[in-house]
């Protein structure tokens, strides 16, 4: 009878410390991967606060205004964060009414938004009411499970948009009459460089399949597409940084040498880095190591012609 009590009491301990592990994991899990309650503000003295936080958000909100015209009146407001793991879910709601003037600036405003990444200009796409009830001013549409837009709702009222990883039935402001026709449908489509995003900085592919690309989370209009090119001496590198000028011509930021203490450290550490600038703003030709691996050559141009810079690979 003794022993039966304590194998009861065995299976009993054991299965309250399966529900408590269960629960540990489960709080773990809301607050790791969902993020735990959502951060909830509706007080439009905060806007920018919230607007423009540095919190990883994948959006500029650039349809957004940075600031709320005086004249603005009825303005509604709702941002909801949640923190989920890699991407966070939002669901950002502006609505404002202006006096005419500032209607037509904000419109213009709208109209003039772009982003520049070497020769490539991308703008807020516009549609007629059709896919939306409203006219639309279209930043985001259905990239990686994101929509971002502003919306000619009403007169002289201008409605803005941003959601995040939300399927319309988890929305808790944005109605129905607020959202395209084919939002739910096209966040299962769309997935990454696919859907149309104003923040595109760069999409690398190889043999026409898209493996990876580059967005730019910022309100800038002019915006800096990188290029490395480097050449492997052991297990550290040398190499050319450049950018696109609006002909998409490489221009060149800095040449580099980045180094590892140890070939242990190259598996398991972060390199160093030396940056030589004395090639800044010419345009970059090409670059190879000499014979001997004790300096690495850049061909420029000047501007009249072609030149070769030689480098010589620090001993660190």
């Amino acid at each position: 009878m003794k022993k039966k009590k304590i194998l009861i009491g065995i299976l009993i301990g054991l299965v309250l410390s399966f529900i408590t592990i269960s629960a540990l994991i489960g709080v773990f899990m809301m607050f790791f991967i969902w993020g735990g309650p959502p951060d909830v503000t509706t007080n439009i003295e905060k806007y920018q606060e919230k607007i423009f936080a540095d919190n990883n958000v994948k959006t500029g909100f650039i349809v957004f205004p940075e600031e709320i015209a005086k004249s603005a009146e009825n303005v509604d407001f709702y941002y909801a964060y949640q923190d989920t793991w890699n991407v966070p879910t939002l669901e950002v709601f502006l609505q404002c009414s202006y006096n005419e003037e500032d209607y037509q600036a904000e419109i213009q405003r709208l109209e003039n938004t772009k982003k520049r990444y070497g020769s490539t200009v991308r703008t807020l796409q516009k549609e007629e009411a059709g896919r939306f009830h409203y006219p639309a001013y279209i930043a985001i549409d259905g990239y990686w499970d994101s929509y971002e837009y502003a919306l000619l709702s009403g007169e002289r009222q201008i409605t803005y948009v941003y959601t995040a990883c939300k399927s319309s039935d988890s929305l808790r402001k944005i109605e129905i009459d607020y959202l395209p026709s084919n939002y739910d449908s096209q966040m299962e489509e769309f997935t990454g460089a696919e859907g149309y995003n104003i923040y595109l900085k760069s999409v690398d592919t190889i043999n026409g399949e898209v493996v990876g690309w580059q967005e730019d989370n910022t309100r800038d209009e002019v915006v800096d597409v990188l290029q490395y090119h480097p050449i492997s001496v052991g297990y550290n590198r040398v190499g050319v940084c450049t950018r696109l000028d609006e002909q998409d011509t490489e221009i060149i930021q800095y040449c580099y040498y980045t180094y590892y203490d140890s070939m242990q450290d190259s598996i398991t550490g972060l390199p160093e880095e030396i940056q030589f600038p004395e090639l800044e703003g010419y345009e970059y030709k090409g670059i190879a190591l000499r014979k001997d691996k004790k300096c690495f050559q850049v061909t420029y141009y000047d501007g009249e012609e072609e030149k070769t810079f030689e480098y010589e690979i620090p001993e660190v």
